[in-house]
């Protein structure tokens, strides 16, 4: 996990905090946390690592990727 401490896990119930925008994001708010995203850190980085940013697959069919700062838990 990462440095921040974030309680999350590929499974929950979760919804997006208030003040968080995409036009993608549905009015509930609410989706399912699928998995981290992996991504080269830093350009010596020989392979990918997890970062603290989540693909949510929301209730209306789309998945978006936000970082854990704006995910509450639903149900864990």
């Amino acid at each position: 996990m990462g440095k921040e401490g974030y309680n999350l896990r590929a499974g929950m119930l979760v919804r997006i905090k208030e003040g968080t925008h995409d036009a993608a994001l549905p009015e509930s708010r609410t989706g399912l946390l699928m998995a981290r995203h992996e991504d080269l850190a830093h350009y010596t980085d020989r392979s990918p690592i997890e970062t603290n940013v989540w693909r949510v697959q929301f209730v209306n069919g789309k998945t978006l990727m936000f970082h854990a700062m704006y995910i509450e838990v639903i149900n864990s």
